[in-house]
């Protein structure tokens, strides 16, 4: 008959604590520091607080400036970074919405113009029906007529008819030259909105410029973080899985 020897082996494992002077800090104390932004505090170790979640990774540290106890935290998962750091991504939206918005205020202005100036044309065509040219023809047949005019009752009605006709000619004329004016009115806007499109697309690009930095400082941050080792808070039960 063969006897076995029955042995336990031990199994130790490192666990972390953080004390003040001789007292160690517990959960309680813990929730009550101060939250400041990740690159203010100089972290000791990670923390899993009672209602932490995966995709979030608190440490706990040193102020670096003060040197207080502080708390902070960063997301683990790019879904959770990019919801933290919206934020950050507000001026950059901003930036483009204005560049959107000068980019249609200048097509706007040009738009304007052109119809402006299409008006005009219409009005100094020579083969056009009622526009300047007509009016200063008919006027120039009116002049004709009434130089060979067989009385002076019709030479005086030719002569008010060029008059009449020149008139017409005038208005259209003045009609012609604040279409222009307004035209021009157009241009420039134009001109000032794509100086403003033009600003606000450098602006954009060195907001996004960065807001990328910030985004993958922070994410190669929390990838640091959680590599740190994790500090068990006093009054914090640690759930060791069976097995």
């Amino acid at each position: 008959m063969t006897e076995t020897k029955a042995t336990v082996d031990v199994i130790t494992a490192e666990v972390r604590v953080l004390s003040v002077g001789s007292r160690q800090v517990t959960l309680s104390v813990y929730n009550q520091l101060d939250i400041v932004k990740p690159l203010e505090i100089d972290p000791f170790g990670r923390v899993a607080p009672k209602d932490g979640k995966p995709s979030i990774v608190w440490v706990v540290g040193k102020h670096t400036k003060t040197g207080a106890l502080v708390r902070s935290y960063l997301p683990t998962t790019k879904d959770r970074m990019d919801e933290y750091m919206c934020n950050a991504l507000r001026p950059v939206e901003e930036a483009q919405k204005q560049v959107n918005l000068w980019a249609v205020d200048a097509k706007t202005a040009r738009d304007n113009a052109k119809r402006l100036r299409e008006q005009a044309a219409e009005k100094t065509r020579d083969d056009g029906w009622q526009t300047i040219g007509n009016y200063e023809t008919q006027a120039a047949e009116c002049d004709a007529a009434a130089a060979t005019a067989a009385t002076e009752l019709e030479r005086l009605r030719h002569v008010a008819e060029a008059t009449h006709k020149r008139a017409k000619a005038a208005v259209l004329r003045a009609e012609v030259e604040s279409l222009e004016a307004e035209a021009a009115e157009h241009d420039q806007k134009a001109d000032h909105a794509d100086k403003e499109h033009r600003g606000w697309v450098n602006i954009a690009s060195q907001r996004q410029d960065v807001y990328d930095q910030q985004w993958n400082a922070k994410h190669e941050l929390s990838d640091r973080w959680s590599q740190l080792p994790l500090i068990v808070l006093a009054g914090l039960r640690l759930s060791v899985p069976a097995g």
